[in-house]
């Protein structure tokens, strides 16, 4: 009952907590991250110092997050926004605001797995380090085709109905274990739940599209969350005694990066340099 409650609370309470907070003896020295979703409130603590910091989802998404930004902008060395680039960096579509930061690539879980040491450290207990390399390009190949579908929904706002997307019947395994999308299965499943699409997408639309984008965006158009799902299915092909889902995968990813690898990523300058001109001092550096 918690969840849905804290789901139900629109950009105006939070805007509101937070400028109650930093009006009073207690938060006026606290700097507010403020990311998108859940699993963000489980990988962003660790890059910031405890003593000072307030992590904080805005639910609803990255447009709530946005607005949230936008009418604190008095406080912006107070607060600052963290949310998914998701097809941001294609479009270079951005908002104007100096303490809104994109991740590098279409999420934070994307830039987890573009890591290859970090995606290498979350197979050592399955003894398949050795290949490692070898599932990331498999799965990069074909949760691409779902990023096109994402992407191309988002530039004609085709209305289509991603959510709880689980891939459980949309996968095929290879002789070799690789895994294989159904791609017209997928599709149709698409169609089906979309029940407000704007109009139907087929595989050639699909197909015809994804010519006319760069395929070395790849970790800019695929969707961590989709990736994820589809390695755990991918792992399974392998593990002969017991299974793992996307939530330990994800878990997994996280605990393997560290304070080391985010200092490589264009987000933790970016906001360095937000830290330094606001002469505060909140990343663990």
């Amino acid at each position: 009952m918690k969840s849905s409650i804290k789901e139900n609370l629109d950009a105006n309470y939070t805007v509101n907590f937070i400028h109650l907070s930093l009006n009073s003896p207690i938060g006026r020295d606290k700097i507010w991250v403020l990311v998108e979703g859940e699993d963000d409130c489980k990988i962003y603590p660790k890059f910031f110092k405890e003593n000072n910091r307030k992590i904080e989802q805005v639910h609803g998404g990255c447009g709530q997050l946005e607005i949230v930004i936008e009418k604190l902008q008095k406080y912006n060395d107070k607060v600052i926004g963290i949310r998914d680039a998701d097809f941001c960096h294609i479009t270079n579509n951005y908002l104007p605001f100096p303490n809104m930061f994109y991740t590098d690539f279409h999420d934070i879980e994307m830039m987890m797995i573009h890591n290859d040491s970090v995606f290498k450290n979350i197979f050592y207990d399955f003894g398949l380090s050795e290949v490692s390399n070898e599932i990331k390009n498999n799965l990069l190949e074909e949760s691409v085709f779902v990023g096109y579908i994402r992407y191309y929904n988002e530039l004609n706002d085709c209305r289509l109905n991603f959510q709880g997307l689980s891939f459980g019947n949309l996968h095929t395994k290879n002789d070799d274990n690789s895994l294989i999308l159904l791609k017209k299965k997928l599709i149709d499943e698409i169609n089906n739940r979309s029940t407000q699409k704007n109009f139907v997408i087929d595989e050639e639309i699909i197909d015809k599209f994804s010519k006319s984008v760069d395929l070395s965006l790849s970790y800019q158009l695929i969707n961590g969350h989709d990736f994820i799902k589809l390695l755990a299915f991918r792992i399974n092909f392998i593990l002969t005694s017991k299974k793992i889902n996307d939530k330990e995968v994800s878990k997994l990813l996280r605990n393997s990066y560290t304070m080391n690898e985010f200092k490589q990523t264009d987000l933790f300058k970016n906001i360095q340099v937000w830290q330094h001109n606001s002469r505060v001092d909140i990343l663990n550096e």
